[in-house]
């Protein structure tokens, strides 16, 4: 399998949200002149008027579903976009990662991460060292996550949850992790693939700076 870029780009549905907006705002705006017409002209003539006027509305609901939409792709782009790859990055002060290594154990690689906690995603560092991977959570108010390397059982990167009923596609994959009689552990890193693809064919690039060993 050929490695996919490590930040997948969060983009809208343009056309599924396009065609939502124009259903919704036209049948909406048709049952509005239904109901005019209902109590302002005879019965004998509202159907002839709601078929002539019915264009005129229906060119209406394209426009505000057009503007919309437009809207949407612009928020998608400059809000939600960036402040999600920023979540999934968050930035963590790794002066202490020495304190959590073994004697002659060194950092190969890391990546800022959030692994999920319950219904939290506790901001932190993956990390891989010659033996082991560990997640050093960026809070002491949390206990960090190890496991040996041989230990490891399960490495690959599954689809994020869906967001806003599916509107926003290409959300970046996330890392799950599960060593022999544990849990899954379930990582929102920028480059999920990456590890997985180092982790299973292959020693894990640097990332960062390689640290002292003991």
């Amino acid at each position: 399998m050929k490695p996919q870029p490590s930040q997948t780009p969060v983009r809208l549905a343009f056309s599924a949200l396009f065609v939502r907006l124009l259903i919704g705002f036209g049948l909406l705006i048709e049952l509005w002149f239904v109901v005019i017409l209902s109590k302002k002209v005879p019965p004998n003539q509202w159907v002839i008027a709601f078929v002539v006027w019915s264009p005129f509305f229906l060119g209406t609901a394209f426009m505000i579903a057009a503007c919309l939409t437009l809207l949407s792709k612009l928020a998608v782009g400059l809000i939600i976009r960036p402040r999600l790859l920023a979540w999934q990055s968050p930035k963590v002060d790794d002066t202490h990662d020495l304190f959590h290594l073994e004697p002659r154990e060194a950092i190969i690689g890391q990546s800022s991460a959030r692994m999920r906690d319950g219904r939290a995603w506790v901001a932190g560092r993956l990390v891989k060292t010659n033996r082991r991977i560990l997640f050093l959570p960026r809070g002491w108010n949390v206990e960090p996550w190890s496991t040996r390397s041989d230990r490891l059982c399960t490495c690959r990167d599954v689809d994020a949850p869906r967001i806003y009923w599916g509107l926003i596609q290409d959300l970046p994959r996330r890392l799950e992790l599960q060593a022999v009689d544990e849990q899954p552990r379930l990582f929102a890193l920028a480059d999920a693939h990456s590890w997985v693809i180092r982790l299973t064919d292959g020693p894990l690039a640097l990332t960062t700076p390689p640290s002292r060993s003991f």
